[in-house]
């Protein structure tokens, strides 16, 4: 078995002067990110059985009972096709986060494979913060939402081909 990434990952955070907090018996890291959309907990859990690193964006709101299922739908459609993690979304406690992750015994783990997973991660919630802002204050309609989202990230990303467009005949 590989030894405990957290300590790659402490090391990087400490070169990033990344204020954290190590929790050894829960093999997990605590931190609180700054985007340019808002500032949000994060969470790093290893998990040597199954050599996981898992990285999590916590939205800073919990979503109101009344917004639950709007918002499931709105996570719903932005899993589908993600290219980079995945939201998942408590329906009993309104609790909603961005998941990615980095599957250790298949890579070895240094800055650049860190990076691209926490960097990917940050900046995906810090696109999407303000949708889900809005989908908890207002009465925005979930595909609304994700019509929006689909522009942000076309705009950023670029679009994606459309179906057949690659393909050869």
């Amino acid at each position: 078995m590989r030894a405990n990434p957290l300590n790659t990952i402490l090391d990087y955070f400490k070169n990033l002067d990344w204020e954290h907090r190590f929790y050894p018996e829960e093999e997990s890291i605590d931190a609180t990110y700054a985007g340019a959309a808002g500032t949000w907990q994060c969470r790093v859990i290893w998990d040597s059985q199954a050599e996981i690193c898992s990285f999590y964006s916590f939205l800073p709101l919990t979503v109101p009972m009344e917004r639950r299922f709007a918002m499931m739908e709105l996570i719903t459609r932005l899993n589908v096709g993600q290219r980079y993690g995945d939201f998942e979304f408590d329906l009993n406690t309104g609790h909603l986060a961005l998941k990615t992750y980095i599957l250790c015994r298949e890579q070895a783990l240094d800055g650049a494979v860190i990076n691209d997973a926490i960097g990917g991660n940050l900046a995906l919630m810090d696109d999407h913060l303000h949708l889900l802002n809005k989908m908890i204050y207002t009465d925005l309609p979930p595909m609304e939402a994700y019509e929006e989202a689909m522009r942000d990230e076309d705009s950023r990303f670029g679009a994606p081909p459309q179906r057949g467009e690659d393909d050869e005949e």
